[in-house]
């Protein structure tokens, strides 16, 4: 009960920043790339980065992310509440951005986390933007209000991560 008292107090801007910062922490592979430089991503990819160990970072529709391209960090809840159920956590993912990730060749590093005493990474991967395009296509949506942007979507995580292998290798 504690941890989603202190979620509700923490913006998920402010958990996505924290997955962010564990990411660079994570990867030499990646240099920081601070809001002042760009909006629209996060780091950019200094060495090239080769798949590995996959409790590391899984790689999803490419066989290396090649040093030069922006990468963007996404992070989703494993779980999260709707009121009166439990469902898997998603990706948010703003058009306007998406668009100059697919005009640049980036990446999205995705996330998934868990928020019980401390942040903590239970899967990562590395998919294209052109591969995000494909899996965006039919989830856009219009935003209402004072956004940056106009036009968003999301995509759960399971879309892309097998569940049962995520239980599995996190028990």
């Amino acid at each position: 009960m504690a941890s989603s008292t202190h979620q509700a107090r923490v913006s998920s801007k402010q958990l996505g920043e924290g997955v962010a910062a564990d990411v660079l922490q994570l990867f030499d592979e990646l240099e920081g790339v601070e809001d002042t430089e760009a909006t629209w991503h996060d780091a950019v990819l200094i060495d090239h980065l080769w798949p590995g160990d996959p409790s590391r970072l899984r790689f999803g529709g490419i066989c290396v992310a090649c040093e030069g391209h922006p990468v963007e960090i996404k992070a989703a809840l494993v779980r999260r509440s709707n009121g009166d159920r439990d469902s898997p956590g998603h990706w948010y993912i703003k058009r306007q951005a998406h668009e100059r990730m697919l005009d640049a060749a980036g990446h999205y590093l995705l996330v998934v986390y868990q928020q019980r005493g401390g942040r903590r990474h239970l899967a990562r991967i590395i998919v294209p933007a052109a591969t995000m395009d494909d899996l965006l296509r039919s989830k856009w949506y219009e935003v209402n209000g004072d956004r940056s942007e106009n036009e968003v979507a999301q995509l759960s995580w399971p879309t892309l991560l097998d569940e049962a292998v995520l239980r599995r290798e996190n028990a």
